[in-house]
């Protein structure tokens, strides 16, 4: 995401510091220390991505930045500072935490249910599916708030308009009515991708087509490279880090061997 946006690779180890302190509050209550350090960080991240708007009004690029401080509404009038700043914002965090935990996330699960790996070798078209079903039982965002425009009855429980609701993705991508057998991991699945990983309608995530082609491309290479994945460490417990809204691990230690066709490649 760093060279769709048009910002120098070289920034990357910031901007990920950037995005890791960006998601702190969505993790757990915070101190008042560390209050403070994500709201200086924050402002140095919306510093440095205004900065970048500004080269890009100058020299105008083919890249993200560029078409966002170019844009403009139906009756012909630009993005306020504001807009511009928080869009820029929500691609350089989304593009960096969701996608990582999905790949970590993915890992562990093919790890922890047998002959998911040695099939996948066999079957590399089935690694789309493998990702469609580890998005949906492994959300990397678990549920999102959202403001009721009107009264709404569920279930036989109405919810008022203008109430604050937390939408859990996660429930809705086990829900047996839509997907049979809602815990297993299935290849097979023929509706694995219709998930609400990425929310839907006008909620849908803008950078989903995007985290599924890293999402592929990352088990394409891995399993072309490497095999027999497992945990480093037999007694360790994974734990997820507390939060309402995202899903990661804490850590993921993990072993592998070079694949025979890597290894061939390698001698020749």
């Amino acid at each position: 995401m760093t060279v769709l946006l048009g910002l120098p690779l070289e920034d990357h180890e910031i901007l990920k510091h950037w995005t890791d302190v960006w998601v702190l509050p969505f993790s757990h209550a915070m101190t008042p220390e560390q209050e403070m350090y994500v709201a200086k960080e924050g402002i140095a991240l919306q510093q440095y991505l205004l900065a970048a708007m500004d080269e890009k009004r100058q020299n105008p690029k083919e890249d993200l930045l560029t078409l966002l401080v170019q844009s403009r509404r139906e009756d012909g009038s630009e993005l306020t500072t504001h807009e511009m700043q928080g869009f820029a914002e929500q691609a350089v965090v989304g593009a960096n935490e969701t996608t990582q935990n999905g790949i970590a996330m993915a890992m562990q699960m093919l790890i922890e249910n047998p002959g998911i790996e040695e099939r996948l070798h066999d079957e590399p078209a089935k690694i789309r599916t493998f990702v469609e079903e580890c998005l949906r039982l492994q959300s990397p965002t678990a549920g999102m708030y959202r403001t009721t425009t009107c009264d709404v009855e569920m279930h036989a429980v109405t919810i008022p308009a203008e109430s604050v609701v937390h939408l859990r993705f996660a429930a809705g991508n086990r829900d047996e009515r839509h997907f049979p057998e809602p815990g297993k991991l299935d290849l097979d699945r023929r509706n694995a991708a219709s998930h609400l990983a990425f929310s839907q309608a006008v909620h849908h995530c803008l950078g989903a087509p995007l985290a599924r082609l890293e999402l592929n491309l990352s088990f394409q290479i891995l399993l072309e490279r490497r095999k027999n994945f497992r945990f480093a460490y037999a007694e360790e417990n994974y734990d997820h880090v507390p939060g309402l809204a995202l899903r990661q691990l804490e850590y993921l230690w993990i072993k592998s061997d070079p694949a025979e066709a890597a290894m061939d490649a390698n001698a020749a």
